[in-house]
């Protein structure tokens, strides 16, 4: 494929770091008092770069405003030092300080309520010594987790009458003793708190001091701790960026990448990397090196998920997106550290493409020695433009981090792999080439080419997948015969996706000389009975309408508090996104299940049933 060197010949990537550098400083404290400031480098940077038509605009943070089914989060700043110290028993005075956030920002997560300025003294318990439902043993105590402890388990603990939480990551002690997590999804429905929900303070501290306050407490003895929490949570405001370089067409390629997380890797690279990527094609079109821009290139910078929902919530901003890529933790240190595979996100099975084709072909020229996986497109937090509803493809190149290391101070995560960063962007700018210009008829051949042998490469591999889930899942023949025609029609889209860029470059022969011979040697063994239970079985009988207002539950924005809590089991969102009003709710969670994980498992169908058929009570979902 051409165009596999842009990035590497044009990119500043000294410059690069610097700015890196500078607005991950800017996002540290991971306050919302500090956004203004962050989001003002990031429009000095787009106008530095040569983007056009650069915006930034505030969106509410008031625990109120939701956006589709995301409700905003009251925004929260740090006032102050924070710290957490030892008590009783007595200790040297080096060895009482657990956590400090003038030291380690994140020892404080963010989120955590204030307490009294003289802090909060209280007794240290283990959380798994509570056995009660109501978890009434953490009244008036200091909790310690080893887990992040949000959702269900810190409301919980909040209506006990807990006084606070000190948490660690047990699944890193021993690769990664000192290391801290940063411990954001809190809230009990959604990632955050809404107005009026209790909540706690907590602190993240690491695993080595974690395991020594487990060790005193499991040999009986009594251990005493003093919190001091200086934050403030308040009705403020957030910000978006979002800015153009203006190709031939109105039509939009978008490069998607988040701020407010307080690592370089997560994801200062990300938007920065968009903003450099936007100068060098700028660079590369002057020089004569690439063509003159056929769509317009679009970045947008904001709150993950839900910055995103308000910016594609507006139909006047989204009607002329065409693709999106999203730029999430793009370069972090897990695949030169851990060698953990790259992963390359498909669009999802709602909205399929042929982008992930693409990608991986300028995987293999440009970065040969990295190893990658390809996973089915699951409306990911920035992916889920790729919802039937948006009908907006959406690819994702990410570094996954081995278990418990997400999140976390080490470099493995937080910190940019610097040498792998010109391979990265030359893939992107690579990518959008061939998206966004339309070069020669020989060129786009060589991309007609590459797409239908990609397509009959990953049909075959579903068809043997859905062999190997005829034989280990309880499938019946009608259920096989629902996913053969599922994938047949999905791959059948993939290819005729081509043509929303180059009209008429693929024809039904086309695909018919790819796909029908696959298919015709297909004959799978299903079992000739069901042994589905009947939960599942009643499923079949369900279909499911959606309300275009609320594309994908998530803060459950319109449910009673009690019954919101109360919800056990939540759908994918690709079970969701499958929801067209013709597929049965079995259908649907079929496909779904079978796309994301490989088999089916009817454990949670009647909880399915009752999730649907609660949510319709609120206007989320029509039953028939």
């Amino acid at each position: 494929m051409k165009y596999t060197d842009i990035a590497s010949r044009f990119a500043d990537f000294a410059e690069l770091a610097k700015s890196t550098a500078e607005f991950s400083k800017l996002e540290l404290s991971t306050s919302f008092c500090d956004s203004k400031a962050s989001t003002d480098y990031v429009v000095k940077l787009l106008e530095k770069a040569g983007f056009s038509d650069i915006e930034q605009y505030a969106i509410p943070a008031d625990g109120v405003t939701t956006y589709d089914d995301c409700t905003m989060p009251q925004a929260w700043d740090r006032t102050g030092r924070s710290t957490l110290e030892i008590i009783e028993p007595a200790l040297p005075e080096n060895e009482r300080l657990l956590a400090d956030s003038d030291a380690e920002v994140i020892n404080l997560p963010t989120w955590s309520a204030p307490t009294p300025p003289e802090g909060i003294t209280g007794e240290l318990m283990l959380f798994s010594t509570i056995k009660s439902d109501d978890f009434h043993e953490a009244a008036g105590k200091i909790v310690l987790c080893d887990f992040s402890p949000g959702g269900a388990r810190a409301r919980k603990l909040c209506q006990a009458g807990a006084l606070g939480t000190v948490a660690f990551v047990r699944d890193i002690a021993e690769a990664l003793p000192d290391d801290v997590r940063w411990m954001n999804g809190v809230g009990c429905c959604g990632w955050y708190h809404i107005k009026g929900d209790k909540r706690p303070w907590n602190f993240s501290i690491t695993p080595r001091r974690g395991l020594a306050l487990e060790k005193r407490l499991l040999a009986g003895e009594k251990v005493v701790l003093r919190a001091v929490v200086n934050t403030k949570i308040y009705d403020g405001e957030i910000y978006t960026v979002t800015a153009r370089i203006p190709g031939e067409s109105e039509s939009e390629v978008a490069l998607f990448a988040h701020m407010y997380e307080p690592f370089p890797a997560d994801d200062a690279i990300g938007v920065t990397a968009c903003v450099e990527i936007g100068r060098v094609l700028l660079e590369a079109i002057k020089a004569g090196a690439v063509p003159k821009l056929k769509k317009t290139l679009r970045v947008v910078f904001s709150m993950e998920r839900y910055g995103f929902y308000e910016y594609l919530q507006n139909a006047k901003r989204r009607q002329n997106l065409v693709y999106t890529l999203n730029m999430d933790a793009i370069t972090n240190s897990a695949w030169k550290l851990c060698k953990t595979p790259r992963n390359i996100r498909h669009s999802s099975a709602a909205v399929p493409f042929f982008g992930e084709i693409l990608i991986r072909e300028l995987m293999d020229k440009i970065c040969p020695q990295v190893n990658y996986l390809e996973s089915a497109g699951s409306l990911s937090d920035d992916t889920f433009s790729a919802d039937s509803l948006w009908n907006i493809p959406s690819n994702w190149l990410t570094s996954p981090c081995p278990n418990g290391m997400h999140h976390n101070t080490n470099d493995i995560f937080a910190a940019v792999a610097w040498d792998e960063v010109p391979g990265d962007l030359d893939v992107v700018t690579g990518l959008l080439c061939a998206l966004m210009t339309d070069t020669d008829a020989d060129y786009n051949a060589e991309i007609r080419s590459k797409v239908l042998a990609g397509v009959k490469l990953d049909a075959a591999k579903d068809l043997e997948k859905l062999a190997n889930a005829a034989k280990i899942s309880d499938l019946d023949a009608e259920a096989v015969q629902t996913l053969y025609a599922f994938l047949k029609d999905y791959h059948r889209k993939r290819i005729i996706s081509l043509n929303s860029y180059w009209q008429d470059i693929v024809s039904e022969q086309d695909i018919s000389n790819t796909l029908d011979p696959l298919f015709a040697d297909f004959t799978p063994a299903a079992a000739a009975t069901t042994t589905h239970t009947a939960a599942a079985a009643a499923m079949r009988g369900i279909k499911v309408s959606r309300n275009a207002s609320k594309l994908q539950p998530m803060s459950l924005a319109v449910v009673p508090q009690e019954e919101r809590y109360a919800i056990k089991v939540f759908p994918s969102a690709l079970c969701c996104a499958m929801l067209d009003g013709k597929r049965s709710l079995y259908e649907a969670w079929l496909i779904s299940e079978f796309m994301l994980y490989g088999k089916i498992s009817t454990a949670n169908a009647a909880d399915l049933v009752k999730f649907f058929q609660k949510l319709s009570k609120y206007g989320y979902y029509t039953i028939n």
